[in-house]
């Protein structure tokens, strides 16, 4: 697993690949304080297109991404979920809380 962050413009794009579990909760802790400290970041997006397997960490670690970025104006959406990851999150009512596209 693997992460990083690309920003274009007012967009600030989060790119997890590969299993994304408790292993990575570290990296993935400071590519969340990179994207809200970041001052010319508005939007943040999740980009999941490469990711294999998600667990319940990772999902609180998106929740977690999601209070934050709101709490200071920011928006926050998660993207190009495979059909699996995005039935865990149906299942577990979080697309009612985070935006997924």
């Amino acid at each position: 697993m693997s992460i990083s962050l690309a920003i274009s413009g007012e967009i600030g794009r989060i790119i997890p690949t590969g299993i994304f579990d408790f292993s990575m909760q570290y990296d993935f802790h400071q590519i969340i304080d990179e994207a809200i400290n970041n001052k010319k970041i508005r939007k943040i997006t999740v980009d999941m297109a490469d990711v294999t397997f998600i667990d319940s960490s990772a999902i609180r670690l998106l929740l977690l991404l999601n209070k934050k970025a709101s709490a200071i104006g920011k928006s926050l959406t998660v993207t190009n979920c495979r059909s699996g990851i995005r039935e865990i999150f149906s299942i577990g009512g979080f697309d009612t809380i985070l935006t997924i596209r």
